[in-house]
């Protein structure tokens, strides 16, 4: 597993143990089929962050980053647009701490069961 793969799957661990509603969105680039470029799998477009999740009441977008990767442009334009609209929120995410620091500043009720 990459480092970067390291990072999204504690991501994913935490949201799960907290039983937060997400989901991973894989984003490959557009593809050529019969002459005819088809776009990334959903709607969002190139540099769309890799995991939506939805702790109550909000909807963060989590860019997982390892160490010393950096946005490419595509992501850093996808995070201005996520920023403009109310009520979301993006975050770029080298760790699963960064996520749980995130949770705990914005007070999401955190799955008492393991507290």
């Amino acid at each position: 597993m990459t480092p970067e793969g390291c990072v999204l799957k504690a991501i994913q661990d935490l949201l799960a143990a907290e039983r937060i509603f997400y989901g991973r969105l894989n984003t490959s680039a557009p593809r050529r089929i019969k002459g005819v470029y088809v776009p990334a799998p959903h709607g969002f477009g190139l540099g769309t962050a890799d995991i939506l999740a939805f702790p109550p009441p909000y909807i963060l977008w989590i860019e997982a980053k390892a160490t010393k990767n950096v946005q490419s442009e595509l992501q850093k334009e996808f995070q201005r647009r996520v920023e403009k609209i109310p009520a979301h929120y993006y975050l770029l995410a080298r760790s699963s701490d960064d996520v749980w620091d995130w949770l705990r500043a914005h007070r999401v009720v955190l799955n008492p069961v393991i507290r």
